[in-house]
């Protein structure tokens, strides 16, 4: 094939790319944005604030929003045609690209240490009483928790503005272009971190997890619903909607996982935008990295979606908040023992 009809295959992928980026963006910025904060302000209401679940939907959709805002603007300003704010100074270099890092390891390892905790609940539920709905002690695990991560990213705190020259064989002349970027020792220890902490262990611990969760809640159901004890009962409709969180997890950071190790173990860079001279091979792999990535964003908004359709407390918090719907609101007024004899109101599921 002639230089020119690859240029065309690179200029049209670079098109796609722009419109997909744009548009997905966009989409991650708005509505899964909106669906965190919508999570957050029912989960402070307080018939959930109480609960563990409210607890982790802060927490979750905490970081999510920031994982989602920081990803958003590191990629969308050049969809718009404006300079990548990464290379707008050294101090915005260093910091988005860290904290970009950090929130979406961190959304990766609560998710895990949600799913640890449901499991722990469910088949050590006599002994493991002493961190069961204790917030004060779940808040120290997961602060220490946030530290370990802060540390394994220390690497990105390496990345400065770096000019680099590229030879155009077409004019014959060395283009300069400003990137955030390391030494590529930094960079090889980013990426192992990357694809180890990031995808490999909690994908691999999620599904693991989802298993062992899955085969004793089956095991044991029977006998929670002939058990009296209403707070074993909570937790066990709790663990389901865990399970529902972590088939999410699974089916959008597979695919993730998969072209992240492809790309990684080749060596492949899966810059946008593409450079008009490379090859037609790498137009379609950074296409379909960025494909796999925007998939794996969706988990960082599908647990407002999880709550709607898996959980009735949230169901009416949210029916209360826009006033839409049949509610019965005289409920919540009652003492809490008619709360909990009548309604089920501080129930899970």
């Amino acid at each position: 094939m002639s230089q020119i009809e690859d240029e065309d295959f690179i200029a049209k992928i670079n098109q796609i790319l722009k419109n997909f980026i744009f548009y997905s963006c966009s989409i991650l910025i708005s509505i899964l944005t909106l669906g965190n904060v919508l999570n957050i302000l029912i989960c402070l209401r307080r018939f959930l604030l109480k609960e563990m679940i409210g607890f982790y939907n802060i927490i979750i959709s905490t970081f999510n929003i920031l994982a989602l805002v920081l990803g958003t603007l590191i990629v969308y300003p050049i969809t718009l045609g404006y300079t990548d704010l990464l290379v707008r100074s050294n101090f915005a270099c260093i910091t988005i690209t860290y904290f970009s890092r950090v929130s979406v390891q961190m959304c990766s390892w609560l998710y895990v240490f949600l799913s640890l905790d449901r499991y722990f609940c469910v088949a050590f539920h006599e002994k493991f009483k002493f961190l069961l709905n204790n917030k004060k002690k779940l808040a120290y695990i997961l602060v220490t928790l946030f530290f370990i991560i802060l540390i394994l990213n220390v690497p990105n705190l390496l990345f400065k503005l770096t000019i680099v020259s590229t030879f155009d064989p077409r004019t014959n002349q060395t283009k300069s272009n400003v990137f955030c970027t390391a030494t590529s020792s930094i960079i090889q220890i980013r990426n192992f971190q990357v694809i180890l902490f990031r995808i490999i262990l909690p994908l691999i611990l999620q599904i693991i997890l989802s298993i062992l969760l899955i085969l004793k809640y089956f095991k044991t159901r029977h006998n929670v619903a002939e058990n009296v004890n209403r707070n074993m009962k909570k937790e066990y409709r709790f663990a389901r909607i865990i399970m529902w969180i972590n088939v999410c997890f699974i089916l959008t950071e597979t695919p993730l996982m998969i072209a992240t190790l492809y790309f990684g173990i080749l060596g492949i860079k899966t810059d946008y935008p593409i450079d008009e001279w490379a090859p037609r091979s790498l137009a379609i792999s950074t296409l379909v990295y960025y494909v796999a990535s925007v998939l794996g964003s969706y988990m960082f908004g599908s647990l407002f979606f999880i709550n709607v359709f898996t959980n009735r407390i949230f169901k009416r918090e949210l029916r209360l908040i826009f006033r839409c719907g049949p509610v019965v609101t005289q409920n919540y007024h009652m003492p809490m023992r008619h709360v909990r004899s009548k309604t089920g109101l501080t129930n899970l599921g």
